[in-house]
């Protein structure tokens, strides 16, 4: 089912640590003093050694010791000096071990710097998982909805990721408590032709219509045997 949540936001999957900067530029923006700030050899090391975590992560049957190694090389992280990848790691790290408080205060250092719509999805499921007053909820996928919109005004219909992006407008819109949108996604299911499409939004219509299925979302995170 991984494979196929895709158009739920490509936020929501973990972020991989790169072996250079300009290879992490697509996941977030770097703060204005350290933009430019090239990787020191310390750093770099830090984030090969992330990297071959991940990579033996791979092949380690038990996800207890790959989550040691993680909680290890933690501290190490707040030693990058590119603060683009020590937020692009420190998140993944904690939300792979399941630091959601840490998680949600890193999406906010993130947006900070650029508001993305993925980013903001992947912060709204954090105040929902960890039980933030109603309101916050509601407003954090209201304040995404009206995002999600923006770019939907701005894209052409035939646009390659209309289709996913006016999904994910609907299913903000949903989470937000308006209940009529769960007519608006059933409507879009019904609407895909092939096979595979209609297979993959059933999927993600059971994910946002069930309760706690987004929440589901953060195992995506975690080591797996």
């Amino acid at each position: 089912m991984k494979q196929i949540l895709f158009p739920l936001l490509l936020s929501i999957l973990p972020l991989t640590a790169c072996s250079s900067a300009s290879e992490t530029e697509i996941h977030t923006q770097s703060s204005t003093t350290g933009a430019d700030a090239e990787l020191s050899l310390d750093s770099q090391k830090i984030i090969n050694e992330y990297n071959q975590i991940l990579i033996q992560s791979q092949s380690e049957p038990d996800p207890k010791i790959t989550n040691q190694k993680l909680k290890e090389i933690l501290p190490q992280i707040s030693q990058i000096n590119s603060e683009k990848e020590r937020n692009n790691l420190s998140l993944n790290i904690n939300m792979s071990l399941g630091n959601y408080a840490e998680a949600y205060a890193i999406t906010n250092k993130i947006l900070a710097r650029k508001e993305t719509t993925n980013m903001k999805n992947l912060q709204c499921l954090l105040i929902e998982v960890l039980n933030k007053p109603k309101k916050d909820i509601e407003d954090c996928y209201l304040y995404n909805a009206n995002l999600y919109k923006n770019k939907l005004d701005n894209m052409p219909k035939d646009a390659p990721y209309y289709d996913q992006t006016e999904w994910a407008y609907y299913a903000s819109l949903l989470q937000e408590r308006k209940k009529d949108y769960k007519l608006k996604l059933k409507q879009l299911v019904d609407s895909k032709k092939s096979p595979e499409d209609k297979e993959i939004y059933e999927m993600l219509y059971e994910v946002e219509t069930t309760p706690d299925g987004r929440k589901s979302i953060l195992d995506n995170y975690k080591p797996q045997m």
